[in-house]
């Protein structure tokens, strides 16, 4: 029988997005399923327990500094020490000594990485081994400008310029060593085409295969009213939501934009917002609410009418497949993994043109005159997800690609 092992150095966690999430799903689904004749799939958090590790070990972290600049940090530069932060990071990165031998990898048919760092920190082992590598890198951006701006807390021209090449050529190699790269879909390859050294190197030669995700259903611990009545926010006004990261390129930046321009004409109007509010803030309007960082997101969305999704760019945001199988409709943009739902036409999923603000505000003053409609327009959103994004779907999808791909 086949075997190929799953790079989860980190935690698996349900509902926190990313590859954490998104591998959460599958060994949920593969808890559920009869798989022992097709393929064995191990997880390396399992393995590495079995061993007497803890999982962490072996994925990149950006969190750790220098212990020194816990101190000092507060009376030097901002860019200073992060570039110094950043310094030790790609030195762990270069150094990395791996979580398992080359005997205990080579038991393998094949490795699915889930980012391209990842690969990269791994590089010396993986030149013994003999099966496949297999990437899916999850990041609505390529990782090295992810790690930068996200992890780093600076932009592209505050990096020192070696800095910058070394990150991302560590990137770039982690894709040109998979064997197959591993989207969910064809839309999902967008943001990587605007990056120059991916579509020169790596796109020409580049061996695709595709497995759409899938979730649990969503659940809220509140109800709608309830939620409501503690926000004092009326039974009869529209509620507009958005869970998720605070950044320009989740379109938090436009969301923010349509808002002061709404809420300063329709008072019946609330934008209601969970996740932390950084780096961007959010309009200072008694109707725009942020919740900050909640473990209970749905109950929020449940609350509301419509969501939105702003996305600049993206992958293939989970949390749309969370909303839609709450029956909510969204407002989404025109963007990667989000143009893969345009084929189902679904009245529920209403797009805009991606990085367009009039776009959004037009599309959104459509959505509030067609407000008879939106329980309809949610319940198809939720008949869509039943049939093509829950977990059975997935981790069927998933046993099945690795089969073929394995022999």
């Amino acid at each position: 029988m086949k075997k190929i092992l799953i790079w989860n150095s980190f935690p698996l966690k349900e509902r926190s997005g990313g590859p954490p999430t998104y591998l959460y799903n599958l060994s949920q689904g593969l808890c559920s399923i009869n798989n022992v004749e097709k393929i064995q799939v191990v997880f390396l958090g399992d393995l590495l327990k079995k061993n007497g590790s803890s999982a962490g070990n072996g994925s990149v972290n950006y969190g750790n500094e220098l212990n020194l600049l816990q101190y000092v940090r507060r009376f030097l530069p901002r860019v200073f020490v992060n570039n110094i932060r950043f310094m030790k990071f790609l030195m762990l990165l270069r150094h990395h000594v791996p979580s398992l031998s080359v005997k205990e990898i080579n038991e393998f048919d094949g490795i699915h990485f889930h980012t391209s760092l990842d690969v990269y920190k791994n590089r010396n082992i993986l030149k013994q081994f003999k099966g496949k590598v297999f990437l899916t890198s999850h990041s609505p951006e390529p990782s090295w400008i992810e790690a930068i701006e996200a992890h780093y807390n600076l932009t592209l021209n505050e990096i020192l310029p070696s800095f910058k090449k070394q990150i991302e050529e560590a990137d770039i190699w982690g894709f040109k060593r998979a064997n197959k790269l591993i989207f969910p879909c064809n839309e999902a390859i967008e943001p990587y085409l605007k990056w120059e050294k991916y579509k020169e190197e790596v796109h020409p030669l580049a061996k695709y295969a595709y497995i759409v995700s899938g979730i649990a259903k969503a659940e809220f611990k509140l109800d709608r009213r309830d939620v409501r009545k503690e926000l004092n926010i009326p039974e009869d006004a529209i509620v507009f939501s958005y869970i998720g990261r605070h950044s320009s390129v989740k379109g938090y930046d436009l969301l923010r934009e349509l808002g002061a321009h709404v809420l300063n004409n329709q008072p019946n109007i609330y934008f209601l917002v969970a996740g932390k509010e950084e780096p961007l803030k959010g309009v200072n309007h008694k109707n725009w609410i942020e919740v900050g960082w909640t473990n209970d997101p749905h109950s929020f969305v449940n609350a509301s009418d419509v969501f939105i999704l702003p996305n600049r760019q993206t992958y293939f945001d989970l949390v749309l497949l969370e909303v839609m199988s709450l029956g909510k409709p969204v407002i989404l943009s025109d963007t990667g993994g989000n143009k893969h739902f345009k084929k189902y036409k679904a009245p529920g999923l209403i797009f805009f043109e991606s990085n367009n603000l009039d776009s959004l505000k037009e599309v959104l003053q459509k959505t509030i005159e067609c407000r008879g409609n939106l329980e309809a327009m949610g319940a198809s959103n939720q008949r869509l997800f039943n049939d093509n994004f829950n977990i059975s779907e997935f981790t069927h999808n998933y046993i099945e690609l690795f089969s073929h791909l394995l022999n």
